[in-house]
Formats: structure tokens, C-alpha cells, sequence
């Protein structure tokens, strides 16, 4: 009488693939928690490092003179030909990119023409 052992040998196949697919299941759990661990560290000092500039920031005083009360000098028709050509908001944009590429200036390995 021959018996065969096919089956078993199917149903331990089964069973080494179902018990390696749950560590592997918790394998990958673990590295993608460390993964949230370590993202979560690295946010967190870069938060700290930001609140710290900010509160830096935020003691220096910036008291920059105010061009106000040279433009009540001014004849109203050349401060209606300036508030048309957009004059001041584009002062503004000159002072931020002036500012942007003074601070850029600041950081190594950014050349910026220079």
C-alpha cells in the first residue's frame, strides 16, 4: 500500500508561508514605526531650533524709519502719480529681496554671483 505524503508536505508549505508572512507583517511594522520615530525626532529639534530663531528674532528690534512724514511734504499730485505707478509696494518687493539674498549671502556653499 503506497500512501502519499503530498498533502502534507502542501499543508506545511501553507503553514511556513502564513507564519513567515506575520513576522515579516511585524517586521515591517516595527521599521515603519521607527521610521515615524526618527521623522518625528528629527521635526521636533527642527521645530525647537526654529522657535528658538523666532524668539531671537522677535528681541531684535526693528525700528527702520518711516518714510510717512516726508510724504505729507509732498504735493498731493505727485503722491497720486506714485500711489499709481505702485511705488510703494514696490519698494516693499525691492527691501524683501534685498533682504532674501543679504540672508542667502549668509549661508555657506550658496554663491549667488559673487
Amino acid at each position: 500500500m503506497d500512501f502519499d505524503f503530498t498533502w502534507l508536505s502542501d499543508e506545511l508549505n501553507a503553514l511556513w508561508d502564513a507564519i513567515a508572512g506575520f513576522f515579516l507583517a511585524i517586521l515591517t511594522g516595527i521599521f515603519e514605526t521607527l521610521f515615524n520615530v526618527f521623522t518625528d525626532v528629527f521635526l521636533w529639534i527642527f521645530d525647537a531650533i526654529l522657535t528658538m530663531v523666532e524668539s531671537i528674532l522677535l528681541s531684535i528690534n526693528f525700528d527702520f524709519p518711516s518714510i510717512q512724514p516726508y510724504l505729507v511734504e509732498l504735493p498731493d499730485e505727485v503722491v497720486n502719480i506714485m500711489k499709481v505707478l505702485a511705488v510703494p509696494e514696490c519698494l516693499v518687493i525691492l527691501s524683501t529681496a534685498l533682504t532674501i539674498r543679504f540672508t542667502l549671502g549668509l549661508v555657506p556653499f550658496i554663491n549667488l554671483g559673487r
